[in-house]
């Protein structure tokens, strides 16, 4: 007998979590930035959270909690209006207590960077720019190896036992 592996997405993003990102990000900034990077994931074989797309569910904070604590990784979408939301500080302060891996997107074109408890939580970590829409396709691949290097080889693999002759 020899096992098979299918791998259950197209990144190296599983491991004893459930397979998947959770995309963070402000309700009050502009989502077609998100809404592209998550079509741009999806077409990649990558499972997406997302709040706006049925993420939602009841209560607001288990919803939120239960997204990170099965994410992979956070992906974070970093902007003047993140770093003042509470709900986008819960939710990412929660993903670095819990040791989720967290990847930063910087949405600001220029002359911005974050501070205070969001430049605490992101400190050191390499941030994918995405406020100059002419490099998006240059950048969505940037961001896709971020999140390779921070989520590192875990995978969450199915293995299925076939009978095969091996000679």
């Amino acid at each position: 007998v020899v096992p098979v592996v299918r791998v259950r997405c197209g990144l190296p993003l599983c491991g004893v979590r459930t397979c998947g990102l959770t995309l963070s990000f402000s309700i009050r900034d502009d989502q077609k930035t998100v809404e592209r990077v998550r079509k741009e994931l999806q077409a990649r074989g990558v499972k997406c959270w997302m709040d706006i797309h049925g993420g939602m569910k009841g209560d607001i904070y288990g919803s939120m909690a239960e997204a990170v604590q099965g994410a992979a990784c956070v992906v974070c979408f970093m902007s003047k209006k993140y770093q003042v939301s509470a709900n986008c500080k819960l939710e990412l302060t929660f993903a670095k207590q819990r040791g989720v891996p967290i990847v930063p997107v910087m949405m600001e074109a220029t002359g911005w960077e974050a501070s205070e408890w969001l430049g605490l939580v992101t400190a050191g970590l390499l941030w994918t720019p995405l406020g100059n829409g002419d490099e998006f396709a240059a950048n969505t691949s940037q961001l896709v190896k971020h999140i390779q290097d921070a989520v590192g080889v875990e995978m969450e693999v199915e293995v299925e036992l076939e009978e095969e002759t091996v000679d």
